[in-house]
């Protein structure tokens, strides 16, 4: 039997409405939280769901300002038929849900489902930094994608970087984050006044590498949504001297 997904019928009642999808192993819920802050400011109707934790089925269309902005695992993506953003990104890949999907080539090829029904006019975002990433985008033609590639590069963004006063952000993986909201705001004409006002407010998430209490001595780190070897990689390259209680 055919399996209609949620994000089908999203698209399905959304064809005509601007999409931004994000997935990826590691960062997503921290780069379309970003996302929504940075077009909300510059005047759009953001609306945030998916596996971010809002019910996709529940985002709706308000103008013609109205940009949805889409976190997708790779199990929403691996059954979905007809989902077409118009911006589309891979932040990382490293193994994750082994377990689902047997085979770091069977949770690539979820993953890039996210590119399949683009066309010519859409964009695709991948990182430049990353190893699976680079694979894709070398085979960006074998897999007959019509969009249009924009390689995201942390490392040209540096100066960019040093505007940031929060520290919150400047984490080696919220720099690939922020990476990507830059890119993608970019193609929106996005200021990057605007962009830079919403970096040096953000708060974060909880529980991804949030502080919840420190002295002068001691940090401590609540990174409990760090599931995978990979994403409590990623914290504990930022720290020296540290006590890991997993």
């Amino acid at each position: 039997n055919k399996i209609i997904t949620d994000l089908d019928i999203f698209f399905h009642f959304n064809r005509e409405s601007q999409i931004i999808s994000v997935t990826g192993t590691n960062g997503k819920s921290t780069t379309c939280k970003l996302l929504k802050e940075v077009f909300k400011r510059a005047g759009y109707d953001a609306q945030l769901g998916g596996n971010i934790g809002k019910p996709i089925l529940s985002l709706k269309k308000s103008n013609n300002k109205t940009v949805f902005i889409i976190e997708v695992s790779s199990y929403q993506l691996e059954y979905t038929q007809n989902f077409k953003p118009n911006h589309a990104a891979i932040l990382n890949i490293s193994p994750d849900h082994m377990d689902r999907h047997r085979t770091i080539k069977d949770y690539v090829n979820a993953k890039i489902k996210i590119f399949k029904l683009q066309t010519f006019q859409d964009h695709a975002y991948l990182n430049l930094n990353d190893r699976l990433n680079n694979k894709i985008i070398k085979n960006f033609k074998k897999y007959k994608f019509s969009s249009k590639i924009n390689k995201v590069n942390r490392f040209k963004f540096i100066k960019i970087f040093k505007k940031i006063q929060n520290k919150y952000l400047l984490s080696q993986n919220n720099l690939e984050n922020i990476s990507f909201v830059i890119k993608i705001a970019n193609n929106y004409k996005i200021k990057l006044g605007v962009i830079l006002k919403v970096l040096n407010k953000f708060k974060g998430l909880p529980h991804r590498q949030e502080k919840i209490s420190f002295n002068r001595n001691i940090i401590c780190i609540n990174d409990s949504k760090a599931t995978s070897f990979a994403s409590s990689l990623q914290s504990l390259q930022n720290y020296r001297n540290i006590f890991w209680i997993v």
